[in-house]
């Protein structure tokens, strides 16, 4: 099994609609930070006939940095109003950034948005990262555009939520729907339910103090902007400060919190990250399959232009490859 490379690579990264926007807001190891996608200008509420085309634009805010490590995020609507056509996330040049998605079209089957009704039962998922904690660069930013097409009945109004999957460290996350309404019909009042990141929890700590190989600061979660970022600086080169910064919990939560700690669990588990199985340790395979199964990414989604092909994977579907980053999640 190949150990990843030492080389250095760089320093540290919702039926009426009110008038005032709300905000939906949750916090993230209970600081008050906050990471927001809200509809861009013109964006909140648009009329719009049966069969007719629909984009609508998110803005990223934060009320403290321009930089951060990234977002992961679920657009969420109503398949029997809306089908989904095209999703443009933002990108930017430099091999620093990562932007996944979108993804298929799933079912919103634990009601993640919190709707009432369930009325917007299916999402996308999209997601941001950045090993130097650049995200961004500059807000507020265009985040993404989402396009659909309205039903050939469309005739009541309709929300497209957005909700978190994961936040930066010590963030919570806000957001305000966007509302299409066919003409004159009445727009939706939002519930203003929280919609909060929803981090994989690990298993219970074993009494020698172990947790899943994947949680790597060793605080009992699985969070792609925190644990994912920390494996793909390791199999990129990073150390030390480089390594560490901005993605792991602070203490006490941590039980590995120094770069050494990390280095040396990384360094102890690297054969473990190997997750086709083609004996090789890679950032642009390996570790971006571990960042696309923490953002919750399944099927084609997580293994496309990742997984080495036959007969170099022993792990070469996306069944083997979900059962396989489940086993380093429990």
């Amino acid at each position: 099994m190949a150990t990843p490379p030492r080389s250095r690579l760089g320093s540290s990264r919702r039926r009426r609609f009110a008038a005032a926007a709300f905000l939906l807001a949750a916090t993230a190891f209970g600081q008050a930070q906050t990471q927001s996608v809200t509809p861009g200008v013109g964006m909140a509420f648009q009329t719009k006939n049966p069969s007719e085309a629909v984009s609508i634009t998110f803005v990223y805010d934060n009320d403290t940095t321009p930089s951060t490590t990234g977002i992961g995020v679920r657009v969420h609507f109503d398949s029997s109003r809306l089908t989904f056509d095209s999703a443009v996330p933002f990108d930017a040049s430099g091999g620093s950034l990562f932007v996944m998605g979108p993804s298929e079209v799933m079912d919103d089957v634990a009601n993640h948005d919190g709707d009432p009704n369930n009325d917007t039962d299916k999402f996308i998922l999209l997601a941001w990262a950045h090993t130097e904690s650049g995200f961004p660069g500059a807000v507020p930013h265009n985040l993404f555009t989402v396009s659909f097409t309205t039903a050939a009945d469309f005739s009541i109004s309709t929300n497209v939520n957005v909700t978190a999957v994961d936040t930066a460290i010590g963030f919570g996350f806000a957001s305000s729907p966007a509302t299409v309404a066919p003409p004159g019909a009445p727009t939706p009042t939002p519930t203003a339910t929280p919609m909060g990141p929803t981090p994989t929890p690990t298993s219970t700590p074993t009494p020698s103090g172990d947790t899943a190989i994947l949680d790597i600061d060793g605080n009992g979660l699985v969070h792609g902007l925190s644990d994912g970022i920390a494996i793909l600086r390791w199999m990129f080169g990073f150390t030390g400060s480089d390594l560490i910064t901005d993605v792991v919990a602070p203490p006490p939560s941590c039980t590995r919190c120094t770069a050494a700690e990390v280095e040396a669990y990384l360094t102890l588990h690297n054969a473990a990250l190997d997750i086709d199985g083609n004996g090789l340790v890679h950032g642009l395979s390996d570790g971006i399959a571990i960042l696309r199964w923490m953002f919750g990414f399944t099927g084609s989604d997580l293994i496309t232009d990742v997984v080495a092909p036959p007969p170099s994977c022993t792990r070469c579907t996306a069944a083997e490859v979900e059962a396989y980053l489940q086993s380093l999640s429990e």
